[in-house]
């Protein structure tokens, strides 16, 4: 799947901004948050939606940490 995001820069403006906002949203507040162009009103009954966001913006970060790096490494058995 296609990253919808350009740099790791990005993923951690966005995951840093979740995370404030999921404080403020546990604390009984409601969070205006721009995801993905989108602007809108965050509450109580969108903790699961914010936590599943939170989550893969966590596997977007490290998929940015992983790149340059061979997932797996092909060798020789050993004899």
């Amino acid at each position: 799947m296609i990253s919808p995001f350009d740099s790791i820069d990005e993923v951690n403006t966005q995951l840093t901004a979740c995370k404030s906002a999921l404080i403020e949203i546990m604390a009984g507040k409601s969070v205006r948050l721009n995801m993905g162009g989108s602007d809108r009103l965050w509450g109580g009954e969108d903790l699961d939606k914010l936590q599943n966001y939170i989550v893969f913006l966590s596997k977007e970060r490290a998929k940015f940490a992983s790149k340059g790096r061979p997932s797996i490494v092909v060798g020789r058995p050993s004899r």
